[in-house]
């Protein structure tokens, strides 16, 4: 009977052990996750990168800011279907805006509402004459398997909607080159309210902390059941004596 007692003594102290070693895990993602964050708010707060041609790749400037200069090209635009906002159904809108030296880059102009997540209005929220956007370039990724875009509306412009992009069905679409990667336009005054445009969001740290806290209590949980057996142990053995 002492054996099997120090030997469960033994399995809760290994196992308060374990969830010790998982709770410092817990808190270096949280740390890292951090410094995540704070390396993206310093690059968001450099000054824009000029974008001179359709060409350049976007992990030349990784989540820095960009500026593109030119026109959008509302007879062409693609509505990215499925996205929810504060529980409400909605679309992204992306426009390709044809750059001043040659080619377009497809703008993510913000979420618009869509009842059935999929059917919006883009030509309700135009944006005419020239423009300069800033916004964070994301890769549109080669090779990736796309569903078939489905044609919304022909009267008089196109509108695609489709569930997600890749590379090699954006650049079949339009006719001229696109570049190889969207361009998320950031919120700033003096655009309209619609489409919505939000800023990228910090990784979410909350979650780290709190499985940090549970695994500590697990483990002292343990600790504390290991202490009490062999504090039985003790009595029983003192009890014989």
């Amino acid at each position: 009977m002492l054996v099997r007692r120090i030997f469960l003594a033994a399995a809760l102290m290994a196992g308060g052990l374990l969830c010790v070693r998982l709770g410092f895990w817990q808190l270096a993602r949280l740390a890292l996750k951090r410094s995540l964050n704070d390396a993206m708010a310093e690059r968001l707060a450099e000054p824009p990168v000029h974008l001179s041609g359709f060409t350049v790749r976007p992990d030349s400037f990784p989540g820095r800011r960009v500026e593109a200069v030119g026109h959008y090209d509302e007879s062409h635009q693609v509505l990215l279907s499925g996205l929810m906002r504060e529980g409400e159904p909605g679309v992204h809108v992306l426009t390709p805006l044809l750059l001043a030296d040659s080619g377009a880059v497809l703008v993510d102009r913000g979420w618009l509402p869509a009842q059935d997540g999929v059917t919006a209005r883009p030509e309700s929220v135009p944006e005419p004459g020239p423009r300069a956007v800033v916004g964070v370039a994301e890769p549109l990724l080669k090779g990736f398997p796309t569903p078939a875009w489905r044609v919304l509306t022909t009267q008089g412009a196109l509108v695609w909607s489709v569930h997600a992009l890749g590379w090699d069905s954006v650049r079949t679409h339009f006719p001229y080159p696109v570049a190889g990667f969207t361009l998320r336009q950031l919120p700033a005054a003096g655009l309209p309210q619609r489409p919505m445009r939000t800023a990228p969001e910090p990784i979410g740290t909350t979650m780290h902390l709190s499985y940090a806290i549970q695994w500590f209590l697990f483990a002292a949980a343990f600790v504390a059941g290991a202490v009490f057996t062999l504090s039985r142990s003790a009595s029983a053995r003192a009890s014989g004596t």
